[in-house]
This record gives C-alpha cells, structure tokens and sequence, in this order.
C-alpha cells in the first residue's frame, strides 16, 4: 500500500534546481570563488578556532611573540616603505572585500531571479547589486562577529585548562557548550544569508529584513536545521571527491619524481610537482567556487520555498507517514 501526501518534495527539488543554476551558469562559480569566505558555515568557523586553538594554545595577541614588533628599529626609508605596503595591503583588502559582498549579492540575485532553461545576466547581476552593498556589508560583518564570540565562549572551559583550573565541572560543561556554540554557528550562518536575501530581493530595510528573516526561521526551524544536515553532508562529500583527486594527482607525480631521480634528472621532476600543484590548486578553486555558489542557491531557493509556506521538514513527515500507518492497520 503505498500512502500519499500533499506535499511536495523539498530538499531533492531545492538541491535539484540549486544544481542546475549552478551547474548551467559556470560563471557562478567565479562568484562563488570570491564569496566563499562568507558563506562557510559557522559550525566550520567554531571548529576551526578549536582546532587552531589546539594546535596553538595560547591567547593570541595576549602573548608576548605578539608584542615582538614593537622593538624593530627602522630608519625613516624603510618605515615610509612599510607605511607604503601596509596601505597598499589595506587598500587590497578593502577591494578584495568589496569584491567578495558583491559577488555574495549577485549569487543571491542569480538564485533568486532563475528560471529553468535561462540564461542569466551576470553583469546586470552584478550592477544590480550595487544599491544593497552596504546592508549586506553590515548583515555579514555582524554575523562574522557573533560568529567569533560563540567560538570564543566555547573555548572558555579550555582556557581553565591552560590556567591548571581543570576540574570535574569542567569535563561536564564542555561537550553541551562546544554543541551549543557549533549549533548557534550555524544557525547565524543561514540567518545571514536569510536576512540578505530579503534585503536583496524583497527589497526590505535592514530592520524589516531581520524581523521578516527571524520569523521565517521560527516557522522553519526543523527545515533550516534539517537543510543544513545535507549541506554538510554534501560538504564531506565533496571533501573526499577533493582527497581522491588529490590522490589521483599526486600517484603520477610521485611516480615522474622518482624515475627522474633514476635517470638523473631532477629537473623532470621538479617540472612534474610544479604540474601537479598547478592542477591541484586548480582543483581546489573550481570545487570552492562551484561549491559556494551551489550553497547560496539552495539556501535561496529554500527562502522562496519558506516564504510559500511549502517547506515542510523531513521529519514532519516521516511522523506522518508512521500515523497514517498506524492508522492503517488499526483499522
């Protein structure tokens, strides 16, 4: 006996359109190289700080190598030379980031305007999202920042560590607070782009935007969390095509490296790793950029879903097909 429902499938439909816009407009993929750093997750955010933190426990610019600098002496040329460079970094950096919040902005135009089957306009794309830089500049910086004091506060019981202070408690409060903080993480993640997705296409102030994004997840938040199950999921996945291909890769490299140190010549394999590496990084940023561009989409996509109110999680209804079958039977 097979059992219907009215609803209509969600994550293999938003997944499904996500990846033909990705997959269909490869110049998606350059945006999405450069807005990579803002729609990695919190979860990877707040993992990444422990393991940093692990690896280097200290407190950063509160230890005393931070402070080395302070005793360069420097004549007059070479400190100009340095105030050069470091206003020729700034100056990078603030392109560089101007870059990245419009690329995040085109990509959300892009999911949000497709249409199966259509071309997109990239470079009306790209002008379009001039007029919304600004509340997007602030909605991700704001989320960046509670993104670092949530992976802030969950490193608190290991800095008692570091301090000799580790007890019993401690042992005990850690695993929920470093849970709390991932879950937290992602939840700010996906609020962002939430909340730039109305400021971009519903046209919403930043507040309205907030207000409207807030209330969206509240009536969606098993769909959000659920969603982000599967974006990871689909991150790991990629991660071990990356770890194949890296071994693809690096089997002939090692392969030409040492039959050049047989016939006594280490230029061939010097030629053979810089090819290698080539493809590699290449490999890398086609992944990053498909992967970033395919991440805004769905989450777009799944706002669009959201706001018809015909988003309804997974396990909504598998509950309901257990009921029905119970039902069922008992009849």
């Amino acid at each position: 006996m097979k059992f219907m429902f009215q609803h209509q499938p969600l994550y293999r439909e938003v997944l499904r359109l996500a990846w033909r816009l990705t997959w269909h407009q490869p110049l998606l993929w350059v945006l999405g190289l450069f807005s990579a750093v803002l729609v990695s997750g919190g979860a990877f955010d707040v993992l990444a700080r422990h393991i940093s933190w692990s690896l280097h426990p200290d407190f950063g610019f509160m230890s005393a190598s931070w402070w080395r600098w302070g005793n360069w002496e420097l004549g007059l040329t070479a400190s100009l030379w340095l105030v050069a460079l470091v206003l020729l970094l700034a100056g990078l950096a603030v392109y560089v980031v101007f870059v990245m919040i419009r690329s995040f902005i085109s990509l959300i135009l892009g999911a949000g305007e497709y249409k199966a089957g259509e071309k997109l306009d990239l470079e009306k794309l790209w002008h379009a999202g001039r007029r919304h830089f600004w509340p997007v500049l602030g909605t991700i910086v704001l989320a960046k920042i509670l993104i670092m004091i949530l992976g802030a506060l969950t490193l608190l019981p290991l800095f008692l560590l570091v301090l000799g202070k580790w007890n019993l408690f401690s042992s005990i409060i850690y695993p929920p607070i470093f849970l709390i903080g991932v879950v937290a993480g992602v939840v700010v993640s996906f609020l962002m782009i939430f909340v730039s997705a109305f400021l971009v296409l519903e046209k919403y102030d930043w507040q309205k935007a907030v207000a409207a994004a807030w209330r969206l997840f509240l009536r969606n938040w098993l769909v959000s969390l659920e969603m982000a199950l599967v974006i990871f999921a689909i991150y790991l996945l990629v991660g071990l095509i990356l770890a194949i291909g890296a071994l693809i890769i690096i089997i002939p490299v090692v392969a030409v490296v040492i039959f050049a140190r047989f016939i006594m010549l280490p230029g061939l394999g010097s030629v053979a790793v810089f090819v290698g590496s080539l493809l590699a990084v290449c490999l890398v940023l086609l992944a990053a950029g498909f992967l970033s561009a395919f991440h805004v989409g769905s989450w777009v996509l799944l706002v669009e879903r959201m706001k018809k109110e015909t988003a309804v999680s997974k396990l909504v209804r598998l509950v309901e097909h257990v009921k029905l079958k119970i039902k069922f039977k008992t009849k």
